[in-house]
């Protein structure tokens, strides 16, 4: 099997493994969102907030070091585990000293045991079997849908339960400690590597890792300066609105990131000495995100006000004008995303960690002056603006890497661009004439399916439909899964 369809395969496997763990956190969280209160959402967000930024100093990224290091030997793996295992602890602990200081910034003295409960999560973090990165390495990604959907139940299960028993904060924070134990344990049932204490790859894995460190600290970064700035000076209840806004509008642009990520690294690792086939496969990746992502963002952002009464309830109605900025950015970042993978897997983690750099310190002013002036909805529309004008920037830098015009890129995207376009203003036009209620709401959704899935087609014919496109490989797909279920169903002659 080539390459091209192994990251395929790959990615299928992560999308499905992602759409199942969003669609277990998508019902834990209509159910939370109608148990719990906007305040609760936002204490717990203030707390994974601070710890997400405490292990910043555990993101050396040695998994991805052995990932991309195709001879990395037991030394390597050992290393790593060590490694972690140390950072872990350390982390812990800081997160225990930082627990008073951390609770005095937001206001907020209930803070201080929910600090001292999740130094446990990042303790169990640091413990996991790094066994499991040969699942990513060999391209074995069932094996890691199964891990990782059990992990996903058990921590499901047990935050239904308390959130029915406690009807507070406490369920969420109980649930994150219980999903990150789940997979320490589980990491050692379903990989067989035993790892050992050892130093004796630290040289070459921190040579790879100290740029993935830099990347990953402005990534963190730029996740959680939202979260801090939002919780500042807007308070609880409005950065609850805004991290419950953030996961609805980002849901399903989401579950096309990070399972073509988890793919692409590996793959475009096995093919990093290829410029020709590594360009060929990224145009495919792009093409297909630009396929996927931007119907899916702008019919979130143009749906906004009639979801959020029927999805998250009356109490969040004030959610919606954020949802439907935060739709437009994930789809932006639905294209970006995969290309910071493509760098990296090229051996260029130092490019894509200035970079993050760049955006980081263009975005902190513009966030704090918009969420001042403007409150969640400033927030939203500083992250809109953050990633609008550093996606032409990465898609010059590897276009230049892989030898891509820009034409390439526009030929990628625009059908399924101006489809999209079609659909917002139709599905637009349409909600006027609509109620707000699950029936309206599932007819725009509709209307928007038809509308786009019409026009991308039109729009491919007209171009001669062209065979290197995500439109011809999208069809290609659709008729074998037909052609398999027509096989199936037919039934075999009897035996003479």
């Amino acid at each position: 099997m080539s390459i091209g369809k192994k990251i395929a395969l790959g990615a299928a496997w992560m999308m499905l493994m992602k759409f199942s763990i969003r669609l277990i956190g998508l019902v834990s969280t209509l159910i939370l969102v109608r148990l719990l209160d906007p305040a609760d959402f936002g204490i717990a967000a203030m707390a994974m907030t601070v710890v997400t930024a405490v292990q910043l100093l555990t993101m050396f990224g040695f998994d991805v070091a052995i990932i991309q290091n195709q001879n990395a030997d037991k030394d390597d793996y050992n290393t790593a585990w060590t490694l972690n295992v140390a950072l872990g602890l350390g982390a812990g602990l800081l997160l225990i000293a930082l627990a008073y200081p951390a609770a005095g910034f937001y206001g907020r003295p209930e803070l201080v045991a929910v600090y001292m409960a999740l130094s446990l999560a990042t303790i169990f973090q640091g413990l996991e079997n790094i066994g499991l990165v040969d699942f990513r390495k060999h391209l074995h990604f069932d094996r890691e849908f199964q891990f990782r959907v059990a992990v996903k139940v058990a921590a499901f299960i047990v935050t239904m339960l308390l959130a029915f028993t406690l009807r507070s904060y406490w369920a969420l924070i109980i649930g994150t400690i219980t999903a990150r134990l789940a997979a320490t344990v589980m990491s050692y049932v379903v990989h067989d590597f035993r790892p050992r204490w050892s130093l004796a790859a630290a040289g070459r894995i921190m040579t790879f890792s100290k740029w993935l460190f830099l990347n990953n600290i402005m990534h963190t970064l730029r996740t959680i300066l939202p979260d801090l700035i939002v919780g500042r000076i807007a308070g609880a209840r409005k950065l609850g609105l805004y991290t419950v806004s953030y996961e609805i509008s980002n849901l399903p642009t989401s579950e096309l990131i990070a399972p073509i990520n988890r793919a692409l690294l590996p793959g475009f690792s096995k093919v990093a000495d290829d410029q020709a086939a590594a360009g060929r496969t990224f145009l495919g990746v792009a093409g297909l995100l630009a396929l996927l992502s931007l119907p899916m963002g702008l019919g979130i952002a143009v749906t906004a006000e009639h979801l959020t009464p029927v999805v998250l309830g009356e109490k969040w109605l004030d959610a919606a004008p954020v949802i439907e900025i935060l739709a437009l950015f994930g789809s932006i970042m639905a294209m970006q995303s995969p290309i910071t993978m493509v760098i990296i897997a090229l051996g260029r983690p130092r490019v894509v960690s200035l970079m993050s750099l760049a955006q980081l310190v263009f975005m902190l002013p513009i966030m704090v002056m918009l969420t001042r002036a403007h409150g969640v909805t400033g927030a939203a529309s500083a992250m809109l603006i953050m990633s609008s004008l550093s996606l032409p920037t990465y898609y010059v830098i590897v276009g230049r890497i892989l030898g891509i015009r820009f034409l390439e890129f526009v030929s990628a995207a625009c059908r399924p661009l101006l489809a999209s376009l079609l659909m917002f203003l139709a599905v637009r036009e349409l909600t006027a004439h609509v109620d707000v209620s699950l029936t309206g709401l599932l007819l725009l959704v509709a209307a928007g399916g038809f509308v786009y899935t019409v026009a991308v087609l039109a729009l491919w014919l007209a171009c001669g439909r062209p065979e290197q496109s995500a439109e011809r490989r999208v069809l290609a797909s659709a008729q074998a899964v037909l052609g398999r279920l027509r096989r199936s169903r037919t039934p075999e002659p009897p035996a003479m």
